[in-house]
Order: structure tokens, then C-alpha cells, then sequence
């Protein structure tokens, strides 16, 4: 009985996620932490404006520009990383 046996030695390269791509997604994870921190501090501080002083509404509304920075940021990044809806 002769048994001829193939050795599968080739890359697959479809499979491989590029430097690019992992970076991106890894990118994403961390800035979308960022975000939801971001999104927790936006409700202390309103909490803080209603029962403690209204003062830090002001506070309560500059710092949603840097939340919508980090949001912008996370769209390119879901961009490069090739994030799927869904």
C-alpha cells in the first residue's frame, strides 16, 4: 500500500490581520474606555449641578467637547480597524 501524504506548509495570508488593522482595533478598544469614563463623569457632574451647585453646569458643558473628540476619534479608528456594524 503506498500512501502519498502533502505537507500544507503555506501562509495564509487572507487570514493574517495587518499591523494596521490590529492597531486600529486596539486603539478603538482603549479610546472607546475613554468614552464611556467620559460618559460617567458627564453624569457625576450634572449630578453635582443639580444637587449640589448649579455652577458646575458650565463645567457639565465644556466638557462634552472632549467627549465628541474621543467620538470622532473612534469613528476613524472603526474606519481603519474594519469594524463591521452588527
Amino acid at each position: 500500500m503506498n500512501t502519498k501524504t502533502e505537507s500544507t506548509t503555506s501562509v495564509e495570508t487572507d487570514d493574517q490581520i495587518s499591523i494596521r488593522v490590529l492597531w486600529a482595533q486596539r486603539g478603538y478598544i482603549l479610546f472607546a474606555s475613554l468614552f464611556v469614563l467620559g460618559i460617567l463623569g458627564q453624569v457625576f457632574i450634572a449630578g453635582m449641578a443639580v444637587f449640589v451647585d448649579p455652577a458646575h453646569w458650565n463645567l457639565h458643558a465644556s466638557f462634552v467637547h472632549y467627549i465628541q473628540l474621543l467620538a470622532i476619534i473612534m469613528l476613524v479608528l472603526a474606519i481603519l480597524g474594519g469594524s463591521r456594524g452588527g
